[in-house]
């Protein structure tokens, strides 16, 4: 496996000695797309503005490819991003290559990849104040990929846009992270479920969970019985892989396949056992539901 791009052990942050952050600890390797996960307040903005070295490390630490100095190696899009609305848009991605120090022959080709690369190309002549949500987010971003970071920094990259420009963005995203590392914070489910390889769920500074998004694509059933057995007795059942709790209630059944004939077959045992089926439904989003159940357990 290669090698962290971000390495982050103890990271400890406060605002007039309120926690912001406290303890987070995790790793970011090329060719991976991470969600933030929280609510407002879980310490998501806190987290990509400490990475980006706009907060400053008040306790842990942060490491880039093996070093403690960042060297350039990443680019931050916040939200709104920082964008001069009377320049023009070629001549806004130039003047951004070269304060980034690229040399001209580095800022031309930079230039015209992102323009390319972001579909800019009919608007590199037009004034930046009177472009659309969208079109801004593309030029901030494109602006951030001037310099070929190993580490992309997004925070709420599609908040605000049409649900045509949200998939467009979140395809985007999927494929920048085919390249480098993708940490985004968002606010939607449905876009890091969509985007990320992982998700990071903060909650009250804290972070409850780290999640491998492959295993909560699978198919899912919900079951809610009146005397649940162990687990292990669970992932007996015909079809299922996993069971997992959601709610101190509800059982999270993760199965090996989407066969309609699962599920009748699960309630047909469930009764022979003697369990006692109150509730037997799809599961939907497994990120969703975990997402809720880790919140309320953090509030217990």
């Amino acid at each position: 496996m290669n090698a962290p791009i971000l390495s982050i052990q103890g990271l400890t942050h406060r605002y007039a000695g309120t926690p912001a952050l406290e303890g987070i600890a995790f790793a970011l390797r090329s060719g991976e797309v991470v969600g933030l996960l929280g609510e407002n307040g879980a310490g998501k903005s806190s987290l990509l503005r400490l990475v980006a070295g706009l907060l400053p490390v008040q306790a842990g630490r942060l490491r880039f490819a093996g070093q403690d100095q960042r060297r350039g190696e990443l680019a931050y899009l916040a939200d709104p991003p920082a964008l001069h609305d009377d320049v023009r848009v070629a001549d806004f991605l130039a003047l951004s290559a070269r304060l980034m120090g690229l040399s001209p022959s580095a800022a031309r080709r930079g230039v015209a990849r992102e323009l390319e690369r972001l579909d800019l190309g009919e608007l590199r002549g037009r004034l930046i104040g009177p472009l659309s949500k969208g079109q801004r987010q593309r030029v901030g971003l494109a602006a951030a990929l001037l310099a070929e970071p190993a580490l992309l920094l997004l925070d709420e990259p599609s908040s605000g846009l049409d649900p045509v420009q949200q998939a467009r963005f979140r395809a985007l995203v999927r494929e920048l992270g085919r390249e480098r590392a993708v940490l985004l914070s968002s606010h939607q489910l449905e876009e890091v479920q969509a985007c990320a390889d992982r998700a990071l769920i903060l909650h009250e500074g804290r972070l409850r969970a780290d999640l491998d998004l492959s295993c909560l694509r699978q198919p899912s059933l919900i079951l809610r019985l009146r005397d649940a057995p162990a687990f292990e007795l669970l992932r007996e059942l015909p079809g299922v892989v996993d069971a997992a709790g959601l709610d101190g209630e509800r059982i999270l059944l993760s199965l090996e396949r989407r066969d309609e004939s699962i599920a009748p077959a699960i309630a047909r045992e469930v009764v022979l056992r003697g369990w006692g089926l109150l509730e037997l439904t799809p599961g939907g989003s497994l990120l969703a539901s975990r997402f809720f159940a880790i919140l309320q357990e953090g509030r217990a």
